[in-house]
């Protein structure tokens, strides 16, 4: 109705009912082709908590994940995202953790991960009182890379869905010393 398919979706507070790849494969089959709601690190006392940062699947990047021996073990459709930092809070009091955020950047430039801050869009702008908290956090990770010397792409979660569904087509041939990749993305081999 907006005039534009889905690409990534986010559910609140990441409530779910029923197995991982029964929502895997409705989000498919509303054409969703890829699923930011999973998040590693969780606390008991708080649905909703700020500050955390996981990389609890093994992996930063996303994937695609198979159905299950009732529905043909199929690769589905759908690539899950995982949120690697959700909702990142700064300020003198309880969220006074600085080190979370660098050794977070840290450890992705270490290692080559892809991170994610995931933040509402209502804590980057109006009146809510967590604004200056979010954006302290960001602008102390913006600060620590520019430190590092690194250079970060900033990207959508939209855009790296669609990278991760292109590189997925990629075809690879190998005959005797001749490799002949076939790509609609930069792909690397190794």
């Amino acid at each position: 109705q907006l005039g534009y398919n889905t690409v990534t979706n986010t559910n609140h507070c990441f409530i779910q009912a029923g197995s991982n790849t029964e929502r895997l494969r409705w989000l498919e089959s509303c054409g969703v082709r890829g699923d930011n709601c999973k998040i590693g690190a969780v606390d008991p006392a708080d649905i909703n908590a700020f500050n955390i940062c996981d990389y609890a699947f093994g992996t930063a990047f996303p994937r695609f994940t198979c159905d299950d021996a009732a529905h043909g073990n199929r690769r589905i459709g759908t690539v899950e995202v995982p949120v690697n930092y959700y909702e990142p809070r700064l300020n003198e009091g309880i969220y006074n953790h600085p080190e979370r955020l660098t050794d977070y950047v840290d450890n992705a430039a270490a290692h080559g991960r892809i991170i994610q801050l995931f933040i509402h869009p209502h804590y980057l702008a109006g009146d809510h009182p967590h604004v200056a908290w979010t954006l302290a956090a960001v602008e102390l990770v913006r600060r620590h890379w520019e430190e590092r010397g690194l250079r970060p792409l900033l990207t959508s979660t939209d855009r790296v869905v669609r990278f991760w569904h292109a590189r997925a087509k990629a075809t690879v041939q190998a005959k005797g010393n001749i490799v002949t990749v076939s790509a609609s993305c930069p792909v690397i081999l190794r």
